[in-house]
């Protein structure tokens, strides 16, 4: 027999073999690498959150807005002449006993308490 001709066979053989290892390795990966935990969760948000939501620290006036849509509206001032005016938005979430912000410009998380109409978040009391 000639000896390209067994050559030739013996490489279809292997790439033959080949695609069969490459398409089990392939179904393989994709059912491990579907997890659930690589899902998207779900966006939680506090309906006890929604509102507009002020507060005075020091000599500062805090707005705060959380939408049901899960979008956030954030500004200061200064209260006695409306200097030092800052704004943040974005989106906005829970994840446990934190309030997440994740703004534009800023994020912030830290724990949060809600009690009627008052808020406890980022060391200050925000009421409704």
């Amino acid at each position: 027999m000639d000896k390209r001709l067994i050559v030739n066979k013996n490489l279809t053989y292997l790439t033959t073999q080949m695609k069969n290892i490459l398409s089990i390795l392939l179904v393989s990966v994709l059912l491990i690498g579907c997890s659930k935990e690589d899902e998207i969760q779900d966006t939680v948000l506090d309906s006890d959150l929604f509102g507009n939501w002020s507060d005075t620290y020091g000599s500062y006036c805090y707005d705060m807005t959380l939408s049901s849509n899960g979008k956030f509206v954030y500004q200061s001032e200064r209260c006695s002449d409306g200097n030092f005016f800052t704004s943040n938005s974005g989106q906005w979430w829970v994840e446990g006993d934190h309030l997440v912000l994740s703004g534009d410009s800023w994020g912030l998380t830290d724990y949060y308490s809600v009690n009627g109409s008052s808020l406890d978040f980022d060391g200050q009391t925000w009421e409704k």
